[in-house]
């Protein structure tokens, strides 16, 4: 079987409050996770799920409106066409916008805890690391250890296994990578 290499897409930058909006719901979240390894239908997006399919077009309208999935092909199931929806980044980054305001990011931490604790019930085999530094440094430091992490965060997506590669002989796991950086 042929091997296609795709060159990684650069990190979304969500910038604009309607992204913002789109991912601040965590049905929304669930989605974009869920097409991170696929193309899905709205009907397989709520199987997968386990909520109706008719719950979701709401989600999904605000996602496409705010260029975070794509329409990948439509395909005809009887006498009706299904939507196949596809994630059009592969991971992002919240920057602020030219008037100052932030991001909605009191979600995205309830959101990681929460899959945090629900992974650290579930499976024994979790593996976890925290870190949580506060020192003083210069802007100019400040911008440098950005600069790093950038690099670090680029380089665990850039040497992942690919999808469709990853069997018990790659020994691969799923992890996921958060950081939130923040002045006081």
């Amino acid at each position: 079987m042929p091997y296609f290499f795709m060159e990684p897409k650069p990190p979304a930058k969500l910038n604009e409050p309607k992204q913002w909006k789109a991912i601040s719901h965590p049905l929304r979240l669930q989605i974009l996770s869920l097409l991170a390894t696929q193309n899905l239908t709205n009907e397989e997006l709520a199987t997968a799920m386990g909520v109706a399919s008719g719950k979701l077009y709401f989600h999904t309208k605000k996602l496409l409106d705010a260029g975070l999935i794509e329409l990948a092909e439509v395909r005809q199931k009887g006498p009706r066409q299904e939507k196949v929806y596809r994630r059009t980044f592969e991971d992002f980054r919240i920057e602020m916008v030219e008037d100052g305001s932030a991001p909605p990011l009191a979600h995205f931490i309830r959101n990681a805890l929460n899959n945090y604790e629900s992974k650290w019930a579930e499976e024994k085999d979790f593996a976890q690391y925290g870190f949580h530094l506060i020192y003083y440094h210069t802007p100019e430091r400040e911008k440098e250890f950005y600069d790093r992490l950038t690099q670090l965060m680029n380089d665990f997506r850039e040497t992942a296994i690919p999808d469709g590669q990853n069997d018990e002989a790659t020994g691969g796991r799923l992890i996921s990578l958060a950081a939130l950086m923040h002045t006081n």
